[in-house]
């Protein structure tokens, strides 16, 4: 076993988590308006001013260039992940399918003809809590080697491969009640008009 960086590429290819996170580096430090700096810049910034002749067009994407250069040189340094906090990423995604599950399953369970997806809805949603618990485990003992967490991702791959056909279904079974819904009270609202005028005009 081991926790380096091949260890590192199979949990991110597996988890489908970005390979590294941006830290905060010393170049914000470098680019911080100290009195040469401004001079100097003040003085370019003169000797190439464009004046009227030139485009505002062009100013603009030059000002905004500059800016993204400053913002990716005072961000620091792209740090690949480690195995255990690849896994705490993964504890936020097994928990918002758990999430979404339940429901989904609960907003179906009073819809006509949506019984057996409900309680499929919810069987997804009890497997996946009990992945997250066993995750959650290892994620609070600081394991940091990345084949501890191998199989743990067999069950996650497995557990979302199971459950996106079926969160697919329930959002678009939700999605025409929800139209339905707005249709039919829609409907209600202009019978309601009509008999109100209906009735004003009887007076």
């Amino acid at each position: 076993m081991h926790d380096g960086a091949a260890g590192r590429s199979r949990l991110t290819v597996r988890f489908g988590l970005p390979a590294a996170s941006t830290v905060p580096g010393p170049a914000a430090l470098e680019l911080g308006d100290t009195g040469a700096s401004s001079s100097t810049s003040g003085h370019v910034g003169r000797q190439q001013d464009p004046g009227p002749a030139q485009a505002p067009a062009k100013a603009e994407a030059k000002a905004k260039a500059k800016a993204k250069a400053k913002a990716k040189a005072a961000a620091g340094p792209m740090v690949p992940d480690t195995p255990l906090e690849m896994a705490r990423k993964v504890l936020k995604l097994v928990m918002n399918q758990t999430t979404q599950a339940r429901e989904f399953a609960l907003t179906l369970k009073n819809m006509k003809f949506s019984n057996e997806l409900s309680a499929q809805l919810l069987q997804c949603a009890a497997e996946t809590e009990g992945i997250f618990q066993d995750l959650q485990r290892l994620v609070m003992l600081k394991i940091n080697v990345a084949d501890e967490y191998m199989p743990m991702l067999e069950r996650v791959e497995a557990a979302k491969q199971s459950y996106e056909d079926k969160g697919a279904a329930a959002k678009s079974l939700i999605a025409g009640l929800s139209k339905k819904s707005k249709r039919k009270a829609a409907e209600m609202e202009a019978a309601k008009a009509e008999a109100a005028k209906t009735e004003e005009a009887s007076k």
